[in-house]
């Protein structure tokens, strides 16, 4: 698959994604309570989507040609950028 498929295809799927768990902060907003619960630590948004993208990592390393890992990351590396990029990030 050509790079520039890959791209179209992460692009593609976030709209429909959205509509059925909210937008991409509201998700990893909740996710980040929920971890807070769970470990007694205060992780943001941004810490969701590294932890998001580690997780994609190891399905890589395990299922190299499996392609829906390799746009997944990058969604996740874009939800993560934008976290840190973006005043409004809780913390």
């Amino acid at each position: 698959m050509r790079h520039t498929d890959i791209l179209a295809e992460a692009n593609k799927i976030l709209r429909p994604r959205g509509d059925v768990y909210g937008t991409v902060r509201e998700n990893h907003e909740r996710i980040a309570r929920i971890a807070n619960e769970i470990t007694g630590k205060a992780l943001l948004a941004h810490d969701i989507a590294m932890v998001l993208v580690a997780v994609k990592l190891s399905r890589i390393a395990q299922s190299p040609d499996h392609v829906d890992s390799y746009v997944d990351a990058i969604n996740y590396l874009s939800f993560a950028g934008e976290f840190a990029t973006d005043a409004s990030e809780e913390g």
